[in-house]
């Protein structure tokens, strides 16, 4: 557009267009025309004839000011007073018609103008300030126009005069001191660039562009209003201070809004503010183009939308947006509309915000002259022209002049003692004034006015918000202030209430994505800027307690979070504790135990001289009860919180006192056996000694055997002897084993029983060595402590430490400079060589500096080899070529008919060059709707020749209207940075393999992050991947966490050895109760057999079978079927089982009673009471197993809690009641049983089944008591196997304790098997 514009401007200074404007009053316009006309008479009335002068003439029509004033120095000023041009359409046969300019005056921009009158008038009254020294003006309307603001920077360089005789040339300039204007940024570059290169200063007073700093391109221009650059970096701290971050963007298609927003969206994207949009528009496009935008503001999701737009383009955006209401948006202004009046006429933009210059004050209440229409009150008139409430762009146009009449009253005037000396006769040049005007600085009614390098002020705003006055009318008030100057972070502050959106006092949200709170991360969504992102809660066991945490982290080991996951708790501590309910129960029974045995010592030990207790050995009796005694105190030591000397406790307590219980019991035993076997030849063990002798192990010789030592124990010396003195008799007698000779071995027990050891070639744990703790403990390997420091000192002598510092990571650099500027980069860096870096390059050229030998010149030029850019131009030549063939040559049938003498317009060229498409030399030529042919490169590589010198080789082709995906391909080798064939590796962060996800590295680019394991349970399955994903209920991640496998199903089955082992058992069982039952079928006659009852024990060996065989369906995997027969089953089955031995147990009873004189009882208990009470207990049960199915049955389940790896499938109980009241049933009946079977268990009979009953009995309810802690407690598919094993314990109990004695009388001891035996009471 720059280009353009200078272009126009040349143009328009050679006449090809004559423009002629003027909105003057009519006084000025009379004036000027007299001058003009003057100026041409005194041409014609001879002053041409001065052959010493040169006639230099303007090409052009004069374009008049609006307002001039002479003065002994003219200042320049460029205005848009209107907003828009005329139209025009050029038929280039005819000088075209002058610009003119159309539509209303901008009261505004016209008060600007004024305010330049005021000011030069103001400095022409002073005494001060160039006294003596009249200025003048022309100032210029630029119709908001390129074109017509390049027509006057040309205008006011040459003046007014279209004649005038320099001495020597036409080199004329400088007629203005300097100009102040124009009040828009693209004009005023255009304007720059002619100006420019004159000297003449320009001062704008609303051109803003942050590229206008620029010296090199603009070294004349400065302004008295801060640069956008400036108000950029304001604008996204504001933003940023209210905590929005999800924005919208619209701009006004020129080089203010363009480079505004382009500053803006820079700022703000250090600042971690997203643009939803980024829209531009002008006031000069289609409406369609304008409409877009409005809707693209309708639809969009931000709430705040900053506009960068020029005051003109933001009245047509506002309009067309009052047009359709759209939902309430909080805006954000810059200072070109959000302080102009006009547009407060938008109400539903009450609660805008933006920064505006500081509101001033300038003295003197007739500034302005006013224009009317003759129908005006001037009292009461309200415009913004005559608006003075709100100067602030007016203070700058203000300051403008005052900054020019400085820098020319430093060029003038000196200052003596008494005053200061203007010298108005002085002929300066406008290169002084730029001098002067660089070093100005001054105060002026209390404003500062000076530039820096860049010839900017110093910045300062105004924070304004459009706020709804008590009448209803929308004023603009100030809320806060922004200076630059201030120290960074000081800058900013507000110091009122703000107005929002529709009159709100809350600051409106405006993100894309809400917060993520603490105990959440934030996953970026794919494809969206970064503020938008979703709130992933943090994975099981890890926290995050910071908002908007961007990763996770695992709380330590003896920490869990919150159920909010945004704090590490410690994990509560549990264990057995004396305030829990459990632990006072078993406390309680374990002090009651040990009060028990107490008790029993006492009784025993006050009838120590009764037979009873001398009856087997008192002395071990009262040792045993003391072990008892211990045992059940030691429980108490597996009660409260562990510690070291609880620990260490609570096993060998209960190992020494349970020891020394068993060893009294089975001291005991021995006791009777010995007095039984002293009867009869056989060996004996005493305990001739009480110690054995302690032998010190040296390691260094085989030891010494252990020997008893002590005194000898005469009584059992005595009980020894009588031994040998027994067998000897026996061996004398003639009666007695003759022929036999009795022998005996009699061994000396020392009454202890030797320590045990340990030697391990294996256990290399370092811990085995605390002998405190493993006294016993020997290995022949080494400590896992030498092996650590092993290890240590392996990895220090290669010396592999965690180190890494590297200057600079980049190894590719692409340069895209030119030949000379790259020569001077490589020739830097070939002084100091650095790191190998892989340079990617573009196309340069070199020129002749008139040295060369033509003969022997090798450079680009005459090269041949290399034509790329040449053949470009080459068809260049024929596409032209071919168009105007097309245009005035016709094809006939012999040959081609071409008029050389038919003229032909560049438009008829134009229309045949869009169509043209041939081939030259084998290159196709074309162009697409855009004037581009199709886009082909080749990949040139730079290589090293085998005589050393660098060469460029072609290594592959891209061809752009090849399909996407195929357009680049590589045809050879190349040859990478310092000769290697392997591609160099250039990355901050090498990519993140699956299973890992990205962290970004806090401070650095989004290239640069950190590759972090997926959590537990959660796969990655792509390189690269921002987030891990967590696998479905059944799956479980791979080692490798990149893949999601179906987690393992366990249950138990036949197929592993636990369930081959239990399913063994419950088949033998099974097989041992119908061995059982044959056998009892086989002597069904035999008075043993039918002692008890014979019906009800066939019936208790066939509930027994069931019970073994019923353990089977717990086995295998669960399924709907099998899940309520294994309960069912398991209830009935052992009901049954249960209630034939209470049956059983009511038969001895009955029986026992029946035979007390005048008992009856057994005709209230036959056979068929027996039959019904076992019918009556089983139907309950029967009764509660149906319920439970019917009400609410068990189902097999899939238990994903247990484990998170695998998958338990088990049976859920479906009713906990209702398998607590199976289990508690058949608890009651056995129980019941148990009472009836001890209360039963001494009735005189010589085979009382009682005893057995109650031996079985006793084995069940523990068996059973066990059961329940045990199968709480037991995971997963243990706690199948729990239940199996209490089964089958319980069940070869009750087979073993009741039918094994009598099998192995009917079996082996037949001659017991007789009724005379069976009823003999006198034998217990």
């Amino acid at each position: 557009m720059e280009i353009s514009a200078l272009f126009i401007g040349l143009i328009l200074s050679l006449g090809l267009h004559e423009l002629n404007f003027s909105i003057a009053l009519s006084g000025c316009r009379d004036g000027l025309k007299q001058r003009a006309e003057l100026t041409e008479d005194r041409t014609s009335a001879g002053l041409s004839t001065e052959a010493s002068s040169v006639k230099c003439k303007l090409q052009g029509t004069t374009r008049l000011p609006a307002f001039s004033i002479d003065g002994d120095y003219v200042i320049g000023g460029v205005f848009k007073i209107r907003q828009y041009k005329q139209t025009l359409e050029y038929s280039y046969t005819s000088m075209p018609e002058p610009l003119s300019c159309t539509g209303s005056i901008d009261s505004r921009e016209l008060r600007f103008s004024r305010a330049m009158i005021f000011a030069i008038e103001e400095i022409n009254n002073s005494t001060e300030l160039l006294p003596g020294i009249k200025l003048g003006y022309q100032i210029h309307d630029s119709c908001a126009s390129v074109p017509v603001a390049v027509h006057v920077a040309f205008q006011l360089s040459n003046g007014l005069d279209p004649v005038f005789y320099p001495s020597d040339n036409c080199s004329h300039s400088g007629m203005v001191m300097a100009i102040v204007g124009d009040s828009g940024s693209t004009r005023s570059i255009s304007m720059s660039r002619i100006i420019g290169s004159f000297n003449i200063p320009q001062v704008s007073h609303f051109a803003t562009c942050a590229c206008l700093s620029d010296k090199q391109q603009y070294p004349t221009f400065f302004r008295t209003i801060p640069s956008d650059q400036f108000q950029a970096d304001a604008l996204a701290k504001l933003v940023k201070y209210f905590g929005w971050t999800w924005i919208g963007a619209v701009r006004s298609d020129s080089d203010y809004g363009n480079n505004g927003m382009a500053s803006f969206l820079n700022a703000a994207q250090k600042e971690g503010i997203c643009v939803e949009y980024s829209e531009s528009f002008y006031r000069t496009h289609p409406h369609s183009r304008i409409q877009r935008v409005a809707d693209v503001i309708r639809r969009s999701t931000a709430v705040v939308v900053v506009a960068f737009v020029s005051s003109g383009d933001m009245g047509i955006l506002l309009e067309e947006l009052s047009r359709e209401p759209s939902p309430s948006r909080q805006w954000i202004g810059t200072e070109s509309w959000v302080t102009n009046r006009h547009m407060l006429r938008f109400s539903f933009c009450a609660g805008a915000i933006g920064f505006g210059i500081q509101k001033s004050v300038i003295p003197g209440a007739a500034l302005y002259e006013r224009v009317c229409d003759g129908s005006e009150n001037l009292q009461t008139l309200q415009s913004p022209y005559t608006d003075t409430s709100q100067l602030r762009i007016t203070n700058m146009v203000y300051k403008a002049v005052y900054a020019i009449a400085h820098a020319i009253h430093n060029a003038v005037c000196e200052d003596t003692n008494s005053a200061t000396q203007c010298d108005k006769f002085s002929r300066i040049e406008s290169k002084q004034v730029l001098t002067q005007l660089k070093k100005v600085k001054f105060s002026q009614n209390g404003y500062d006015v000076s530039f820096d390098a860049n010839g900017d002020p110093v910045a300062k705003y105004e924070l304004v918000n459009w706020q709804k006055s008590e009448s209803g009318s929308i004023e603009m008030v100030t809320v806060g202030h922004y200076d630059a100057s201030l120290p960074v972070g000081r800058e900013f502050h507000i110091t009122r209430n703000l107005t929002w959106v529709d009159g709100g006092k809350q600051v409106p949200v405006s993100v894309c994505s809400d917060s993520c709170s603490p105990g959440t991360r934030k996953v970026l969504q794919k494809g969206k800027p970064i503020c938008c992102y979703d709130c992933i809660l943090c994975p099981e066991g890890e926290i995050s307690n910071a908002t908007d945490s961007p990763d996770c982290f695992p709380c330590p080991k003896e920490f869990w979070p919150n159920a909010e996951r945004d704090t590490c708790f410690p994990k509560p501590v549990e264990f057995l504790s004396f305030d829990e309910v459990l632990g006072i129960i078993l406390a309680a029974f374990s002090v009651g135990g040990a009060c028990l045995a107490i008790v029993t010592a006492a009784v025993f030990f006050h009838h120590r001289t009764s037979p009873i207790v001398r009856a087997n050995n008192s002395e071990l009796s009262f040792l045993l009860l003391f072990s008892l005694t211990l045992c059940f105190l030691c429980s108490l030591t597996f009660i409260g919180a562990p510690s070291d000397w609880s620990c260490m406790l609570r096993h060998t307590a209960f190992g020494i006192t349970f020891v020394l219980c068993i060893s009294c019991v089975l001291g005991k035993t021995i006791v009777v056996l010995m007095a039984f076997k002293a009867t009869l030849p056989g060996r004996g063990v005493f305990s001739i000694h009480h110690y054995m002798h302690t032998v010190e192990h040296d390691y260094t010789s085989m030891p010494e055997p252990p020997k008893c030592r002590g005194s000898i124990d005469a009584r059992e010396l005595r009980l020894s002897k009588a031994m040998v003195f027994a067998i000897e008799e026996i061996n004398n007698s003639t009666e007695l084993l003759p022929g036999i000779k009795l022998g005996y071995q009699i061994h000396d027990s020392c009454a202890s029983v030797p320590l045990a050891m340990l030697v391990s070639h294996f256990a290399t744990c370092a811990c085995l060595s605390d002998k405190q703790q493993y006294p016993t403990f020997f290995r022949t390997i080494p400590s896992d402590q030498f092996q650590a420091d092993a290890l240590a000192k392996l990895v220090k002598h290669f010396g592999w430490t965690w180190i890494g510092a590297v200057r600079s990571t980049a190894m590719v650099i692409v340069a895209f400079a030119a030949s000379g500027d790259l020569r001077i980069l490589l020739e830097e860096l070939s002084r100091e060589p650095s790191p190998p870096r892989q340079w990617i390059g573009t196309t340069g050229e070199s020129v002749c500096d008139g040295s060369e030998d033509l003969e022997t010149l090798q450079s680009p030029y005459t090269d041949t080899s290399q034509l790329r850019i040449t053949n470009m131009v080459y068809k260049a030549v024929y596409a032209i070529a071919h168009a105007i063939h097309n245009a005035v040559c016709e094809d006939t049938n012999s040959a081609t008919q071409c008029d050389k003498f038919s003229r032909i317009e560049s438009k008829q060229v134009l229309m045949q060059l869009k169509k043209v498409n041939f081939s030259q030399n084998g290159y196709d030529v074309s162009f697409d709707a855009n004037g581009d042919p199709v886009a082909k490169y080749e990949l040139v590589n730079w290589q090293i020749s085998e005589s050393g010198s660098i060469e460029m080789v072609t290594v592959g082709h891209y061809d752009a209207s090849l399909p996407v995906g195929q357009e680049f391909r590589i045809s050879k080798n190349l040859t990478w940075m310092d000769g290697s064939t392997q591609v160099p590796v250039s990355v901050c962060s090498d990519s993140c393999p699956p299973g890992t996800r990205k962290v970004l590295q806090k401070g650095k680019p989004i290239c640069c992050y950190d590759c972090i394991l997926c959590p537990e349970g959660e796969i990655s399955n792509a390189t690269d991947s921002p987030d891990c994903f967590p696998c479905p209920k059944e799956f479980w991640p791979n080692a490798e966490r990149d893949t999601c496998f179906p987690k393992p199903v366990e249950f138990l089955s036949f197929d592993e050895v636990l369930g081959i082992i239990l399913a063994a058992f419950s088949v033998g069982g099974a097989c041992l109760a119908i061995v059982t039952a044959v056998v009892f079928f086989r002597h069904r006659t035999s008075p043993i057999v039918r002692a008890n009852n014979s019906e009800l024990s066939f019936l208790l060996l066939f509930s027994l079978t069931l019970c073994f065989l019923c353990s089977l369906t717990f086995i295998g995997a669960p399924s709907d079927w099998s899940c309520m027969l294994r309960h069912t089953a398991f209830g009935i089955t052992f009901v049954l089982c249960i209630s034939c031995v209470l049956g059983k147990t009511i038969v001895v009873l009955m029986a026992f009673k029946a035979t007390l004189p005048g008992s009856n009882v057994m005709k209230w208990f036959g056979p068929p009471q027996q039959r019904m009470t076992v019918v009556s207990f089983t139907f309950v049960q029967v009764l509660i197993c149906i319920i439970w199915l019917v009400v609410s049955p068990p189902f097999p389940m899939k238990n994903l809690t247990v484990y998170k790896e695998r998958i338990i499938l088990e049976c859920a109980l479906g009713s906990a009641i209702g398998f607590w009241a199976v289990i508690g049933y058949i608890g009651l009946l056995a129980v019941f049983c148990f009472v009836l079977a001890v209360l039963a268990r001494k009735l005189p009979d010589n085979f009382n089944e009682a005893k057995l009953i109650t031996f079985s009995m006793l084995i069940f309810c523990a068996v059973w008591i066990t059961f329940i802690p045990a199968y709480v407690s037991s995971p997963g598919k243990f706690t199948v196997a729990v239940e199996i094993f209490a089964i089958l314990a319980s069940s070869f109990g009750l087979i073993l304790c009741i039918f094994a004695p009598k099998c192995f009388i009917i079996l082996f001891k037949p001659e017991k098997n007789t009724k005379k035996h069976v009823m003999n009471k006198n034998q217990s």
